[in-house]
């Protein structure tokens, strides 16, 4: 026979197990946090330059897209991270409407117009802030909010 004391934390144990196992998100990380706000800036610095020629920010604009992509594959190889990563695989697409479309149109373009610009960065902005919140908060709602986006935009 199973004593109360005894049986009293097995179930207390139990319930945190479950608990932790179906959350299924990644703990909190300080790295991803910080790239992420460090990214949003560095999107949206190059994002206002795209009034001007592609070409007179090449450089600038394929390191960005560097960054992203190290980014992405960071975020890949962590444990139940599915939706930061599929968010920043997204980032990098290039048939996506964020940051690797705009960079991949704005290189077949030329250049925007200053309305499509800030258009494009409301959109982007949108993202990342989404995307920063799930990095901070790692709640469900967070969670929810940017796998709809990620629905959204496949």
């Amino acid at each position: 026979m199973i004593k109360f004391s005894t049986f009293f934390p097995l179930i207390g144990i139990c319930v945190l197990l479950v608990n932790c196992t179906s959350t299924k998100v990644a703990a909190y990380d300080q790295y991803s946090y910080e790239r992420a706000v460090d990214l949003r800036t560095k999107i949206l610095v190059i994002m206002d330059k795209a009034t001007e020629p592609y070409e007179n920010h090449k450089e600038e604009a394929n390191n960005l897209l560097i960054e992203i992509r190290e980014m992405a594959q960071y975020e890949r190889n962590k444990a139940n991270n599915e939706t930061s990563s599929r968010m920043w695989e997204m980032f990098e697409d290039e048939s996506k409407s964020f940051i690797g479309g705009f960079i991949h149109r704005w290189n077949d373009r030329g250049q925007f117009s200053p309305l499509f610009v800030e258009e494009a960065k409301l959109q982007v902005l949108e993202a990342m802030n989404l995307l920063i919140q799930f990095e901070l908060k790692k709640d469900t709602q967070t969670k929810n909010n940017l796998q709809t986006l990620i629905l959204g935009s496949q």
